[in-house]
């Protein structure tokens, strides 16, 4: 349902699953990325990364989606810059190579920090990985 962006439907089937499985690492980001991203529910969003990182405090989408949410939203109110670096930092030690983090991580560099050399080593390794990758493209502009 969230591909078709029903997203009424696809909260329902989030609801469900965690019914059935409360601790399904996968559920609780994705559900998480529907309630920070669609629904600007960013404290429920918290809620879900939190459990998801009790669950499993190596799960790097997780990582990378609460990194984002304390970035973009919360950072000035329940959280620092040096909580969402740690968070990409330690979501890029699990996989280096993953795209979401090393473009996010390149954002805070870039916009937030200043750190324009450290926002380009993220986004040439994002580019080198996946050349298409349009928003690396456009922040890296």
């Amino acid at each position: 349902y969230d591909v078709r962006r029903d997203h009424e439907a696809a909260e329902k089937m989030y609801k469900r699953a965690l019914h059935l499985d409360p601790d399904n690492v996968n559920t609780l980001c994705n559900y998480g990325w529907l309630l920070h991203d669609v629904r600007r529910d960013h404290d429920g969003a918290e809620q879900l990364y939190k459990q998801a990182l009790w669950v499993d405090p190596n799960h790097v989408m997780t990582l990378c989606n609460y990194g984002a949410l304390l970035h973009e939203y919360l950072h000035d109110i329940k959280g620092d810059l040096h909580d969402v670096e740690k968070m990409y930092k330690k979501a890029l030690r699990l996989d280096k190579n993953h795209v979401d983090t090393l473009n996010n991580y390149g954002l805070l560099l870039h916009k937030t920090k200043h750190d324009y050399d450290g926002a380009e080593e993220m986004y040439r390794r994002v580019l080198s990985l996946d050349p298409n990758q349009v928003d690396t493209l456009c922040s890296y502009a």
